[in-house]
């Protein structure tokens, strides 16, 4: 729970007690006693989401700084894992901003950046930039999503992690 925190806007959750207060309107309309629009009350209960603490905290360079061993690829639900064990593929991002990768026996470095409010990683390679949206981060798992429009076969693609 350490790595978890409240939505800046939590207050905002003591709202969602006046749904208890609504609860006999509600209750009315099941016995036939008011209209439909009663059940909207049921809505003041939304308010309760910004009691849930968020992970946003874990996005950083000090969490996304690791060893990210290849799991899978997925491009439209389609998946596929990885297959050699001997050469595993995998994404090295340091603390200096500097990375280096394996894939498919190439290997390749540079430097990386890191966009905090857009969740996106840019990794800065001699010929081009790549573009990586981070859709998931735990301290154990990292998914990536190519955001290159165009490169049709990358673009869109889906790469799993893990620590």
């Amino acid at each position: 729970m350490d790595n978890y925190t409240f939505e800046k806007k939590w207050g905002l959750g003591v709202l969602g007690f006046v749904g208890f207060y609504k609860i006999p309107l509600v209750f009315d309309f099941f016995q036939g006693n008011e209209s439909i629009w009663e059940l909207t009350n049921l809505l003041w209960f939304f308010w309760f989401l910004y009691f849930i603490p968020s992970s946003d905290k874990l996005f950083n360079v000090k969490n996304l700084a690791k060893n990210w061993e290849f799991q899978k690829k997925t491009l439209f639900g389609f998946s596929q894992s990885r297959f050699e064990k001997k050469n595993p593929n995998y994404i090295n991002l340091s603390l200096n901003m500097t990375f280096t990768t394996f894939c498919e026996g190439k290997h390749e470095n540079g430097y990386w950046k890191l966009n905090e409010s857009e969740k996106k990683i840019i990794l800065l390679k001699k010929n081009e930039n790549e573009n990586l949206t981070v859709k998931k981060l735990t301290n154990k798992e990292l998914i990536l999503l190519i955001d290159n429009p165009s490169n049709k076969k990358k673009n869109n693609l889906k790469i799993h992690f893990k620590n």
